[in-house]
């Protein structure tokens, strides 16, 4: 679900052939080929059992400037770890502080005791992906996404010309 944001039609007015975003290192290899294909330049956030060291966040978005933040919070890909609500906060309020554009994926919401961030709720750009079914088989999958009223429209609209039938 998060690679498939790659191909979100208003991205276009967010990114160009060219234009830098954030991902975490290790992180999702599908989403990272979908970006190179789309001539988006990648920036490894290095990510370990702590998370990210903030400060040299803060310094890489000064330098570079990305447009967009794609995370992973929690049962990471391939960490397995998960953010401490500290973390998120900081990453949060870099992001909002910046204008960068957060696209959280949790695809394990449902299946873990613990919270869920949804900081679609604050005021910095986001949209929150998340999944009632990541533990089928992916053809009885089902997810979700939250985010602005303006963002929901476009990626409804966007699925609706782009895939003629859902999974099974």
């Amino acid at each position: 679900m998060l690679s498939s944001l790659c191909y979100w039609k208003d991205c276009e007015q967010v990114l160009s052939k060219g234009d830098t975003v954030l991902v975490e290192a290790p992180g999702y290899y599908p989403l990272f080929s979908k970006l190179d294909l789309a001539g988006i330049r990648k920036i490894g956030i290095s990510r370990d059992k702590e998370g990210y060291n903030l400060n040299k966040l803060e310094d890489l978005i000064k330098k570079r400037r990305p447009k967009i933040f794609f995370l992973q919070p929690f049962a990471q890909n391939p960490t397995g770890t998960d953010l401490s609500l500290q973390t998120l906060s900081g990453v949060y309020e870099l992001c909002k502080k910046y204008n960068i554009l957060t696209v959280e994926d949790d695809p394990f919401l449902l299946t873990r005791s613990g919270f869920a961030s949804y900081f679609c709720n604050k005021d910095a750009p986001s949209i929150y992906v998340s999944s009632f079914s990541k533990t089928l088989t992916a053809s009885f999958r089902c997810g979700f996404i939250v985010s602005s009223k303006i963002i929901v429209k476009s990626l409804t609209k966007l699925k609706l010309i782009t895939m003629v039938n859902t999974s099974s």
